[in-house]
């Protein structure tokens, strides 16, 4: 049996098996798409999303929040609880609590949401109308839900 003066040999290979798996794991609850990663159509995230890659479509994260990375670009209609911006997106946002615009990002479109941060450095280009994000988050709910019972009756696979 090997010994050292330090550590008994199984209590080692325990806490380095342990450091090797706690290293790799991911953070629960989020998902993210590489910077490789072009998706287009429509995506409906029950997480947080991370979008280093690109996205063109439809993006519905609506208790949870979306970072675009600063390689990322999104060219959507966005309904979420919370979106930061580090690289370029486009589109129309319904955000049920806070927009974040940070330093170097670039946003084009119509946002509503009750809260909305534009960092120094950030271009924004667009309208901005926090009085109408109770009606617009009603409707892109409702629409959800709708796009999702179409899509549960022509699936008999998806729930």
């Amino acid at each position: 049996m090997w010994k050292t003066d330090r550590h008994d040999p199984d209590s080692v290979s325990k806490n380095t098996t342990d450091v090797q798996i706690r290293d790799l794991d991911l953070p629960e609850g989020v998902t993210s798409l590489g910077r490789t990663v072009v998706v287009k159509g429509e995506l409906t995230v029950r997480e947080h999303l991370i979008i280093e890659g690109r996205f063109e479509g439809y993006l519905a994260v609506p208790e949870h929040g979306l970072a675009v990375g600063k390689q990322g670009t999104v060219k959507a209609d966005v309904l979420a609880k919370t979106v930061t911006v580090l690289g370029r997106a486009t589109g129309t946002f319904t955000v049920s609590e806070k927009m974040e615009i940070r330093a170097g990002a670039s946003v084009e479109g119509r946002i509503a949401a009750t809260t909305i941060a534009i960092h120094d450095g950030a271009f924004f280009k667009g309208t901005i109308d926090p009085t109408r994000t109770e009606v617009a988050l009603a409707v892109n709910r409702y629409r959800l839900k709708q796009r999702e019972m179409a899509r549960s009756e022509s699936d008999p696979l998806a729930s």
